[in-house]
């Protein structure tokens, strides 16, 4: 499928949920691209995303286990910042704060969400 012929789709389909049940190649400039486009809403998706999301299928624990390592990963990511907001509002070189245990507890829980998706195969 085309590029401009999926972003049609994706203007078509709107914010409807899909499953997105079938993929087709996606082309840029009568090229393939090695990504693929959803048949059925226009969604871009990488080889790896479309591999990732055949082997979620097979193990909806491991969709979960990936869904949530992302969450952990957001979450660490705003943590590590308002440490170095507050670091700067109150004058400190950032080294200790109150959310320093949260931010090691974060961390934790990625190393064990990535090193379990690497034994099971997905990352």
């Amino acid at each position: 499928m085309d590029y401009q012929e999926a972003k049609e789709l994706q203007e078509r389909w709107g914010d409807q949920p899909c499953n997105h049940p079938s993929f087709t190649d996606k082309y840029l400039f009568g090229s393939k691209t090695g990504d693929f486009v959803c048949e059925q809403c226009g969604k871009f998706f990488t080889q790896r995303q479309k591999a990732q999301r055949a082997r979620s299928q097979e193990s909806p624990k491991l969709d979960k286990l990936l869904e949530q390592n992302g969450v952990i990963k957001d979450r660490l990511a705003v943590l590590t910042k308002r440490k170095d907001l507050l670091a700067q509002f109150y004058g400190q070189d950032g080294s200790s704060s109150g959310l320093d245990p949260f931010i090691q507890q974060q961390e934790s829980l990625i190393a064990l969400a990535d090193q379990l998706i690497k034994d099971i195969g997905a990352g």
